[in-house]
């Protein structure tokens, strides 16, 4: 695993994308109160299919966020 949280990696990869905590947490079907959580560390993305929607929302393969 990283030595950064995948919070950190979320949000890198969302503001290089240019897409705000908003859209993005919309796109992936999440609430952006809970996107916000998970990117400042608070809560755990534990579900596989929140980890999927938000690789894709961010182009990215999800392994990037696991490894």
């Amino acid at each position: 695993m990283n030595t950064i949280g995948i919070g950190e990696v979320l949000r890198t990869r969302r503001m290089k994308r240019g897409l705000s905590l908003r859209v993005t947490a919309e796109l992936a079907g999440l609430s952006p109160a809970f996107l916000s959580m998970v990117e400042n560390g608070r809560r755990r993305l534990n579900r596989h299919r929140d980890l999927m929607a938000l690789a894709d929302v961010l182009n990215i393969d999800p392994r990037q966020l696991t490894e």
